[in-house]
């Protein structure tokens, strides 16, 4: 989980703060383009290029990329899932 939170704090504070909304606040993609005056293709665009960045900033790193790549795929299908069946999750 620490690898996850280098990878997220790795990313432009825009970027935290999308992922932050759609997976540990539990923020529907339509409530966030509410937000931010996007639509709901746009956000989701968003997210899929946070997620990107953030995977690629983990690959970067050298040490324990591998892990951490794989620790981030792994917890974004786990988000995803949950997110699909409406369950909110919250990270401290």
């Amino acid at each position: 989980v620490a690898l996850l939170a280098q990878a997220l704090r790795s990313l432009p504070e825009d970027d935290q703060q999308l992922l932050l909304w759609a997976y540990a606040d539990g923020v529907t993609q339509r409530d966030i383009g509410a937000r931010l005056g996007l639509s709901k293709q746009q956000v989701n665009g968003r997210i899929d290029r946070a997620r990107e960045r953030g995977r690629d900033n983990a690959r970067n790193r050298g040490d324990g990329v591998i892990l951490a790549s794989e620790l981030y795929l792994y917890l974004e299908t786990a988000f995803e899932r949950l997110d699909q069946v409406g369950l909110v999750i919250f990270i401290e």
